[in-house]
């Protein structure tokens, strides 16, 4: 039986620090059924030089302006060939050269969604643990358990969904959320998937979050639900805020 072509798509804007790492980590996976896609929104010289030295084992990249993240991943997902599409961020990296390897290595059934753990670095908030570990229950209503660079996504799932580029941030917690109302079936595999920074833009506890936070909600979410979740995401902004 020929194992899955996994696609990973990285995103990339202005990481000449860590573009290479991130891209390493893909290339030096043992597991050989991958294609890697970069997908940069118009960085300045030095983050291109690093990404043009690895283009020949890149299956597809493109330099151009976008409206963000998410603009980028989708269009990374339209040129996607896998089976399985994992999103990589430009400033995170695979936790080890067997990560592909460890998750395909089991024959996957009727599952949609596979997710590991990830291990945040450079941690300075108190709120932020070291090490966050992903979920798709009924938890996810309340907050986004399952952090996007631990979780490996069917291709089917992408069928009729693109992710919102009006959210800027929280794209991925309307998809999740999206799955968890349709009772995707998941496999959850206790090993750290990536090594992401924890001064990316989901960290700034900014009030412009919360406000997509709920947005996302209104739309996902039942009236109960929805008017609970106000309280709730409004003290989660005030206890980062001033814990920070």
């Amino acid at each position: 039986m020929e194992m899955p072509l996994v696609s990973i798509i990285i995103p990339v804007y202005n990481a000449p620090s860590t573009i290479e790492a991130s891209i390493l980590s893909a290339i030096n996976q043992t597991y050989l059924r991958r294609e890697i896609i970069v997908v940069d929104g118009g960085s300045d010289a030095g983050t291109i030089e690093i990404i043009k030295k690895y283009e020949d084992k890149l299956s597809f990249f493109i330099s151009e302006r976008d409206d963000g993240v998410y603009d980028a991943l989708n269009k990374g997902i339209s040129k996607a060939e896998g089976e399985w599409i994992y999103c990589l961020g430009a400033d995170d990296r695979l936790s080890s050269e067997t990560v592909l390897e460890q998750i395909f290595e089991t024959p996957l059934k009727s599952e949609k969604v596979v997710f590991g753990n990830v291990m945040y670095t450079d941690v300075s908030h108190p709120l932020v643990r070291k090490k966050h570990f992903s979920s798709l229950n009924s938890t996810i209503v309340w907050r986004n358990t399952l952090h996007q660079q631990s979780v490996f996504y069917h291709r089917s799932l992408f069928y009729n969904f693109r992710f919102n580029t009006q959210y800027l941030v929280l794209a991925d917690y309307d998809l999740h959320l999206m799955l968890y109302n349709q009772i995707t079936s998941y496999r959850k595999v206790e090993i750290t998937i990536a090594f992401c920074n924890a001064g990316g833009i989901s960290k700034n506890f900014r009030k412009e979050l919360y406000l997509e936070e709920l947005k996302i909600k209104k739309k996902r979410l039942g009236k109960v639900l929805y008017a609970l979740n106000i309280s709730w995401v409004w003290l989660k902004f005030f206890a980062k805020k001033f814990a920070g």
